[in-house]
Formats: structure tokens, sequence, C-alpha cells
């Protein structure tokens, strides 16, 4: 049975059976006395209330909460709501679990050096009101769209997906049979580049084409021409791709020299190729880790396109709106990481630096955020 502690907080309102919590972030508590179709009737302080259910994000009957906006995108303004387990208080549409709690009670105990249990009633005090402090954040942080922001939605999107595809893949428990059928399924992976060792000859002064032609006439007789050494050049280096004229260097014979051809500078330069060695099939041996990594990387596809699917996404590819929208239903914007996430980038859009003398700090702008969030403190009997 939920029942109000005697604890001081700013805020704090008597506990009512029933809320309406709209999609606007506010929520109204009282009795619900008719549900229709269309509507909801609620039984206030100050009378009855009927409202278009197409304003309210759900309804809770006192540890029940039913989502009106099931698969609501954030794009509409609206967050899913989540049931919180457990309550040890409620603030706006949202509240404190007990599991939240305990994890308070331990950050306060980690830095007076004891155990929760040890703790004095006056410390539980204290982790419960920074609790509803940074829920309080929260809560205004997500009425006022901080779930639109691309920094927040590129880390809810990139959790849930890892959870749910990188989280699955153990490289190391691949099976010595499953590597060695990988790399036999692809050998192209495993073989080292052919390569080509080049010596190169510069026209500094030359910017034709025609002028570079006769240039190289006269090295190919001069026995004296001076040549610097261009090292071993790999088939698909990065070069090459910058220029793509030097792949001929692959197809010269042992002393044969390339024509004039032109640098990004709009010079030209010729090239011998002084050695050849061709590319090689890598032994499994030497190919194992490899093979693991791009395993790794074919597994990570496969369950990406899986989680597309079941997204339906319309696409192979993860769409990170379907990945938010997924998420959020599923609560991952309370998980402890992503809810600090969203209150210290909350904060920090509000202009609050705690490090910076003379910057405004959090305790400036929460009596202005409480007036927005009503508070309930509850005992659930833990």
């Amino acid at each position: 049975m939920l029942l109000a502690l005697a604890l001081f907080v700013p805020g704090m309102t008597a506990l009512y059976a029933d809320e309406v919590i709209l999609k606007n972030g506010n929520v109204l508590s009282g009795t619900i006395t008719v549900e229709t179709e269309k509507t909801v009737t609620i039984k206030v302080k100050v009378g009855t209330i009927s409202i278009p259910k197409e304003q309210i994000a759900a309804l809770r009957k006192g540890d029940s909460l039913t989502p009106l906006s099931p698969g609501s995108s954030t794009s509409s303004g609206i967050v899913p709501p989540v049931n919180i387990r457990n309550p040890v208080a409620r603030v706006g549409p949202g509240g404190i679990s007990g599991e939240e709690f305990e994890l308070y009670l331990l950050k306060r105990a980690n830095a007076l050096g004891a155990t929760p249990a040890t703790l004095t009633e006056e410390e539980k005090k204290r982790a419960l009101n920074e609790a509803i402090e940074d829920e309080i954040v929260f809560q205004c942080a997500l009425a006022d769209g901080i779930l639109e922001e691309a920094y927040i939605r590129r880390l809810i999107a990139g959790e849930f997906r890892s959870s749910k595809t990188t989280a699955k893949i153990e490289p190391k428990g691949f099976a010595e049979e499953e590597l060695k059928r990988y790399y036999d399924d692809h050998p192209e992976e495993f073989r080292t580049p052919d390569e080509a060792l080049v010596s190169v000859h510069d026209f500094p002064g030359v910017r034709s084409e025609e002028a570079a032609a006769k240039e190289r006439e006269k090295v190919l007789t001069d026995s004296d021409a001076a040549w610097r050494s261009g090292g071993w050049v790999k088939r698909g280096d990065q070069i090459l791709q910058a220029l793509p004229e030097l792949n001929i260097l692959f197809d010269l014979g042992v002393g044969e020299i390339s024509p004039a051809l032109k640098t990004p500078t709009g010079t030209y330069s010729i090239y011998r190729v002084d050695e050849h060695r061709e590319g090689r099939l890598k032994t499994f041996e030497e190919s194992r880790e490899r093979a693991r990594f791009l395993l790794s990387g074919e597994k990570q596809r496969g369950l990406d396109a899986e989680l597309a699917g079941k997204l339906k996404s319309g696409s192979e590819e993860l769409d990170e709106n379907a990945l938010v929208e997924a998420a959020l239903n599923e609560g991952w914007h309370r998980r402890p990481l992503i809810r600090l996430r969203i209150v210290n980038e909350y904060l920090s859009k509000q202009g609050v630096n705690e490090f910076v003398k003379g910057s405004k700090k959090r305790d400036d702008i929460l009596p202005d955020l409480r007036t927005r969030m009503k508070v309930e403190i509850l005992q659930s009997g833990q």
C-alpha cells in the first residue's frame, strides 16, 4: 500500500489514486470517473474535467500505467510513458523506482566511505532529494524536447542497437571450424597485395603533356639521369585511389618506365619498376585473427538486418528514427547512463556550468523547474 512519507520536498502534493498524463508533459491527479472511446473524465479538487484522448499520453491508476499512444514517435513531441516499478516518488509523468533509489543510496554511501545499510535517515533523505532533483531536471528536459537533439538521438540509437546486436556477438567464442570456414569462403580477404618497387624521375618545371613526353625520351637515353626512390607501392594503396594512373606500374615489367604522368601539383613525373612482388594467400594460422574480425562484421550486418526487419523500417539498413522510437518504447531514456547524459545536456543548454566562476549553477534553475513538476513521496513497502 502506498503511504506518504513525512519528508520535506519542495513542490510535494497530496497523493491521488489516478493520474492523466498529457502529451505536453503535464499531469492531472484525481479520480478517473468515466472513460469513453474519445474522452477521459477525471475528478480533481476544483471539479470535474473531460479531456480528449488525443491530448493524453497515458493513464495511471494506482501502480498500473496504460499508454494511450503506443509506438508514438518523438517527432510528434510525444514521449512514450514508462511504468515506474516499485516507485519511491512520483515526479510529473515520471518518478523514482526502488532500483533507481538504491543507486542513489549507493552513490551517497560511497561518498561517505560507508555502505547503504549504515546510512542515517538524514543521509537517506538527502539521497532521495538528489534523486528527485535529477528527475525534475530529466522530466523538464523531456517536456522541452531534448529527445529531438541529434546528440541524444545518436546516443539512444547507438546504445539500443549495440544491446540488440553487438552485445550478442562474442568473437572470442567463435569455433575454430567457423573461422576456418570463413577463411576458405573468402580467400580474397586474406591475400597480400601485389607490390612494385619503383624509382621516380620528376620534371618540376614541365606542365604540358607534350613537353613531358619529350623530357621522358631524353631520360630514356641518359644513363646518368637522376632517379629517387619511390619505395614499395601496393595494389590498392591510398595513393592509387588518388592517382589511378599509377596502376600501370603493375602491368610494367622490371626495368620498364611509365609514360609521363601528371602529379597533383600539375607537374609531371615518370616511374621505373625495379622489382615486382606478387601477392600471396596467407595461411589460416596467419589469418586467424583477421578472420575473427571479419566474421564479427558479417554477424553484425546479419543482426542489423534482422533488427531492421523487426523494426519494420522498410530497409535492411537500420534507420536512426526507428531505433530511437523502439528504444523509447522500451524505456531506454530512463537507463542510468542515458538519463544522466540527458540531464547533463539539458543543464548545459540552460547555461549551467558548475566549474566556471560566475556561471549559472544547477541550484539557480531548480526553483523554476520545480514549479513545472508535481512531486509526491511514496513508500512501497521496501
